[in-house]
């Protein structure tokens, strides 16, 4: 789970970081439009919060919606990288964009739960602060490899830069598909038991 968290934020905040400078270098739009832009991944994020936040089920629903929520990212960044390799509209990025933080929404935040549900109430403390350390590891290094990897094309010019790094961010979100799955007890039984007992996490 924690391991699903920093895959989540690596993927994401990379991609957010970047996109608003492509949109101002090579489709000219203002810091204001490209603002915007991004903003709609805050807009995805909020309703992909309140989707989970108003889902019931076991714990095994919850990790449909981690795992599900991964593949959408992944998708999404795909679509980025295809909209970016063809040139598309504007308006394709708002989509892709939107349909990200939808995935962040239901998808990160529900590892929040999961690692509450999962743990017992003398570790949430700790549990808690793996995943503030997951996000900012995730964040930090997805960001600083990305930029190594822009540094490093930027001479080939165009979009190709962006193209390369898109594509390695949906990789990232990929394996957070598989990471995603994994986030259950290891008995399965003990999905629907108290969950103050020690589950141990395959």
């Amino acid at each position: 789970m924690i391991a699903s968290r920093g895959l989540f934020n690596a993927s994401f905040m990379s991609m957010v970081t970047f996109l608003p400078l492509m949109l101002v270098q090579v489709w000219e739009l203002s810091l204001t439009a490209a603002g915007m832009v991004v903003a709609a991944a805050s807009l995805g994020w909020s309703a992909g919060s309140w989707i989970q936040g108003r889902t019931e089920g076991d714990v095994n629903t919850r990790v449909r919606l981690v795992a599900n929520g991964a593949a959408v990212l992944t998708c999404a960044t795909i679509a980025i990288a295809l909209a970016t390799a063809t040139h598309s509209p504007v308006w394709a990025f708002v989509i892709a964009v939107a349909a990200a933080g939808l995935a962040m929404g239901t998808g990160s935040t529900t590892l929040s739960v999961l690692v509450l549900d999962l743990s017992r109430p003398s570790d949430h403390g700790r549990a808690s602060a793996a995943l503030q350390l997951s996000d900012v590891l995730g964040s930090v290094l997805g960001i600083g490899a990305a930029t190594a990897i822009f540094g490093a094309l930027l001479a080939r010019g165009g979009t190709f830069a962006y193209v390369v790094i898109e594509v390695l961010l949906a990789a990232i979100a990929a394996v957070a598909v598989g990471a995603g799955r994994r986030c259950r007890p290891a008995d399965e039984t003990d999905a629907l038991g108290d969950p103050s007992e020690n589950l141990s996490v395959r």
